[in-house]
């Protein structure tokens, strides 16, 4: 068997992992991942896929094809598996996104991170932050608005907000409203402040 043919039964059998770790990759926020990390973690996903697979079609070939280079892979089996990669990758999506197991360790009291990045994601990936107030302390200017979007950590520090009111910090005075404004500061001009009933809401979820 040459390399051509070796790589192209690996690309095959572990198709599967590859499109799982992909899509968990572009639909979650997390830190760069390093080439090795991914394919780990393709190679983990996509013998997973299998797994499950073979649940419900005993008799794959795949297991076979590991360890018997005579053992052709079998394409059919790899797009059943690659359908329950898909689904592995939503699973695992909502999990990361909900953040269901760290909700689950907090139960367990077995830890105290969030999970996000910095406070920064953690913050605007709340579904209660919704309204927010922001002081830019170098221009003397305060932002009211509605979060539409916002950049993966603070290093960036952009937000687009709708609705947007702009006021003089230091005397309050409204100055002019527009429909949608772009803000990018540096974390150290700025503070961004959240209401009372936000702040509420988001206690009372962290405690359930």
């Amino acid at each position: 068997m040459d390399v051509t043919e070796f790589g192209l039964r690996l690309i095959l059998l572990f198709l599967p992992g590859i499109i799982c770790a992909s899509l968990v990759d572009a639909l979650t926020t997390h830190p760069p991942r390093t080439q090795f990390r991914f394919t780990l973690r393709a190679l983990i996903l996509g013998v997973a896929s299998y797994g499950i697979l073979a649940l419900f079609l005993p008799n794959l070939s795949f297991f076979a094809a590991l360890s018997d280079l005579e053992v052709v892979p079998s394409l059919v089996e790899a797009g059943y598996a690659s359908i329950v990669g898909l689904g592995l990758a939503v699973l695992l999506t909502y999990i990361a996104n909900y953040k269901i197991h760290f909700k689950i360790a907090h139960k367990l009291r077995l830890t105290k991170r969030f999970g996000d990045q910095d406070v920064w994601s953690y913050l605007f990936n709340s579904p209660d932050v919704e309204w927010i107030t922001v002081r830019d302390h170098k221009r003397n200017l305060v932002y009211d608005g509605r979060v539409r979007f916002f950049s993966e950590d603070s290093k960036n520090a952009e937000l687009y907000l709708q609705e947007a009111k702009v006021y003089d910090n230091a005397s309050g005075e409204f100055l002019y409203d527009v429909a949608g404004m772009y803000v990018s500061l540096e974390r150290t001009d700025m503070t961004i402040e959240l209401s009372d009933a936000t702040l509420q809401k988001e206690s009372t979820v962290e405690s359930e």
